[in-house]
């Protein structure tokens, strides 16, 4: 692959991180890591996916390679991250209601739909807007306006 299309598969990559399709992302950015090893900009984003994809021993691992080779300061804070979050333990899942030995709340009903004016037919339901009128009528003179109805587009 030439430098411009490493480039492109480099940005698209960066863009799939963006909206949280880390998987895919991770696959672009191992061929790109095949074909120039050690990439800086590549490694770090190979860190953030594997971060965020849980595998944390390989994120560990670049970023490592990150801070080593290049003094990586943001590798730096992944690593801290993801050793602060093992060193965590995980919060036991707690049911409250059942703890207090409340029982759980009711389940409402669906709500029922609105009735339908019988003077319009289905379909036909407008929202009632006021807008002012212009012109030169006395209404415009009287500070009144106008109650339109207005049904799909056209009014009445």
């Amino acid at each position: 692959m030439n430098n411009n299309e490493l480039y492109l598969q480099y940005r698209q990559a960066i863009q799939l991180i963006r909206v949280g399709r880390y998987e895919e992302s991770l696959h672009i950015l191992q061929e790109i890591d095949t074909e120039r090893p050690e990439t800086k900009n590549v490694l770090y984003a190979l860190a953030v996916c594997s971060e965020m994809l849980g595998r944390t021993d390989e994120a560990i691992d670049l970023c490592d390679r990150l801070i080593a080779k290049y003094e990586h300061s943001k590798a730096r804070i992944i690593k801290a991250r993801i050793e602060k979050a093992a060193s965590e333990p995980e919060p036991p899942k707690v049911d409250l209601l059942a703890d207090l030995g409340l029982a759980k709340p009711p389940t409402l009903p669906p709500p029922t739909p609105a009735p339908v004016s019988s003077s319009r037919s289905q379909g036909e339901q407008g929202i009632p807007v006021t807008v002012p009128v212009s012109g030169s009528d006395s209404s415009e003179k009287s500070g009144r306006k106008k109650s339109w109805l207005f049904r799909f587009g056209r009014n009445t």
